[in-house]
């Protein structure tokens, strides 16, 4: 061996001791953390679990929450519909009544006027001796029934003082003819009030009929010129 080579020896020994050194140290924290890993690992996955259980739950509470609120949404809906149909329904028959009334209304007062021109005209007919007892066969019965179905009709003032007015000077004019056949002039002025009386009450009826515009199905003419 050299000289040189003995110097080399104690040096390759401590770089030999530094190496296991290294070695065990090494070893010594790789067995830590082989230690410490399953637990971190364990904590971690507590963790990961916890959450992803917090998550699913609220994701159920949030579909419960919208699963609550479309059924009330529906139910709201159905509601709306309901009421809307009801509405359509009573408004189309509140219609249909007014309508019906309104033409009830119209007949009667055509009515009335009918059978009061009538009971002039027997009237007439009796007092220039063109026929003889037409009065006592005039139609009473249905005169009174077409005025007590115009007082149930309506109640508007105006028109319920015409239909009075009409009724007291008509019993005015058969008093002063069957009680006054010598006194002409009382007859002469229960007449004209009679007149005047159903007059105003054409005038009354008129006003209760609804005028509704009319609605024209004819087409424009268009002037060529304008074009």
């Amino acid at each position: 061996m050299l000289k040189g080579e003995k110097g080399i020896e104690p040096w390759r020994n401590g770089c030999d001791l530094c190496e296991r050194q290294r070695e065990v140290l090494f070893r010594h924290a790789l067995d830590m953390v082989k230690l410490r890993w399953p637990n971190s690992i364990e904590a971690t996955g507590v963790s990961v679990v916890h959450t992803s259980s917090v998550c699913r739950h609220g994701m159920r509470r949030e579909a419960r929450q919208t699963g609550a609120m479309a059924t009330w949404v529906g139910l709201i809906g159905v509601l709306a519909g309901a009421l809307i149909a009801f509405g359509g329904q009573y408004l189309v028959g509140r219609s249909d009544r007014q309508e019906r009334n309104e033409a009830l209304l119209l007949e009667q007062c055509a009515l009335l006027i009918a059978l009061s021109e009538d009971y002039r005209n027997r009237i007439w007919e009796e007092r220039h001796q063109v026929a003889s007892d037409v009065v006592a066969k005039w139609d009473i019965g249905t005169y009174r029934l077409a005025e007590a179905r115009l007082r149930i009709l309506s109640r508007e003032p105006k028109f319920v003082a015409a239909l009075e007015a009409l009724h007291k000077s008509g019993g005015a004019l058969g008093t002063a003819w069957r009680l006054g056949l010598n006194d002409e002039a009382a007859v002469d002025r229960a007449w004209a009030a009679h007149r005047d009386a159903l007059n105003g009450f054409i005038a009354a009826s008129s006003q209760m009929i609804p005028h509704r515009p009319v609605i024209s199905h004819r087409r424009q003419q268009v002037d060529p010129a304008s074009q």
